[in-house]
């Protein structure tokens, strides 16, 4: 093994810890600002599902790019639609339905949790 391969090593496992340590405090928002507990578990289980979309699109696709002359915007986007496309098909369907009974569109919601998950793991 070189020293490029033990490096990317220990980034993945930085960015794992990273992206933990943050599952926990959201999940302790979570419990503590919102009182019912129906919705609190709904969200619990959406926050995870957003944050795995976009931990395996990272580790799948966005590890491969990034630092390279093909991450642009176009790849961004492509990145973005694997990780909406991803919670969609694992996000539940009362997580959906309650967002439908709030006015709230599926893709906007998914897109806006993206962009906080990983502004956070930056």
């Amino acid at each position: 093994m070189n020293w490029s391969e033990i490096l990317t090593q220990v980034v993945i496992y930085a960015v794992g810890l990273i992206i933990s340590g943050l599952g926990a405090l959201a999940m302790y928002y979570i419990k503590n600002k919102i009182k019912d507990e129906k919705l609190q578990n709904l969200l619990s289980n959406a926050y995870g599902v957003v944050a795995s979309g976009v931990d395996f699109v990272y580790q799948t696709y966005v590890s491969n790019l990034k630092g390279t002359d093909l991450w642009d915007k176009e790849a961004m986007d492509k990145a973005k639609k694997h990780a909406t496309e991803y919670i969609k098909n694992n996000l539940s369907a009362d997580m959906k339905k309650y967002l439908e009974d709030n006015k709230k569109d599926l893709t906007e919601w998914i897109s806006e949790q993206v962009e906080i998950v990983i502004s956070r793991n930056k």
